[in-house]
């Protein structure tokens, strides 16, 4: 939402419309001032707190992130609030000879945030796993540390292992608690009673890839630490299952994908 100046205002006198206490009734979008630029032939954005108390303001924008408003009741629910922020932000705006304007059509933010709602019902935002289970009862850590580098796996981030590109494709993590790895604790004897391997679907730039990543890293690891492929509920995982969870897979990349909203995208990340 653009609130453009219609007259000459500065910070100072602006500011205090858009405290906290008066942006909870908007349901706390954030509140962003334009001012004239250093050389005087643009503007620049400035947060309400860094702008300078004598700037003048031409225009202040309020922005909702799609994340807070899909939490808003039904598309219709969502676009009458949405008009009833725009008409109260008119309100405020009117004693500072403030003009408001949405910059997007309501009804798309309405619609755009009844995907997202969809799209976190179906995808959500838990991470797409296989398990290994020990046939003996436990596996030593010291060989987990072993196998997994062999197969290209570092230990990095959260101390778990990672396969090629970090914390956002496929990593390994112990089914036992902790469920990290210490380098110390395999030393030590530590032994764990399975492996979880794990990616997060909407922050993975490639996913089918990552998932045929971890569906041959199953199959080494099972037959390297004697281990039995599960899946979260303990159920066998076979070759027919892991054609399922693949074909699940490629629906759901196909609904983010036909949403605007690309697998690993800046998009993606900041929604999921």
């Amino acid at each position: 939402m653009r609130l453009s100046a219609t007259d000459s205002r500065n910070v100072a006198e602006i500011a205090p419309l858009f405290a906290p206490a008066l942006l909870a009734v908007l349901d706390f979008p954030r509140a962003v001032l334009h001012i004239p630029s250093r050389t005087g032939d643009g503007e620049r954005v400035v947060s309400l707190e860094d702008a300078p108390p004598a700037a003048r303001v031409l225009a202040v924008t309020l922005t909702w992130s799609l994340p807070d408003l899909i939490s808003i009741g039904n598309e219709r629910e969502l676009l009458s609030d949405l008009r009833g922020y725009l008409a109260e932000s008119a309100r405020i705006g009117l004693s500072a000879g403030l003009i408001a304007a949405p910059e997007r059509d309501l009804a798309d933010a309405a619609r755009q945030a009844s995907v997202l709602r969809e799209l976190l019902r179906r995808v959500g935002r838990d991470s797409s796993e296989a398990r290994l289970q020990s046939r003996t009862g436990l596996i030593a850590s010291r060989l987990v540390w072993r196998t997994l580098y062999s197969l290209g796996f570092t230990w990095g981030t959260m101390d778990l292992f990672h396969w090629i590109t970090g914390d956002s494709e496929l990593r390994v993590l112990s089914s036992g608690n902790p469920p990290y790895f210490l380098p110390e604790r395999a030393t030590e004897g530590e032994r764990v009673p399975g492996l979880v391997l794990a990616f997060d679907l909407p922050r993975s730039d490639n996913p089918l890839a990552v998932f045929d990543r971890m569906a041959v890293a199953l199959s080494y690891l099972s037959a390297m630490l004697g281990a039995v492929p599960v899946t979260r509920t303990g159920a066998e995982l076979d070759a027919e299952q892991l054609d399922a969870d693949r074909d699940a897979l490629v629906a759901a990349v196909a609904a983010m994908t036909d949403a605007g909203i690309a697998p690993g995208s800046d998009t993606a990340r900041r929604f999921f």
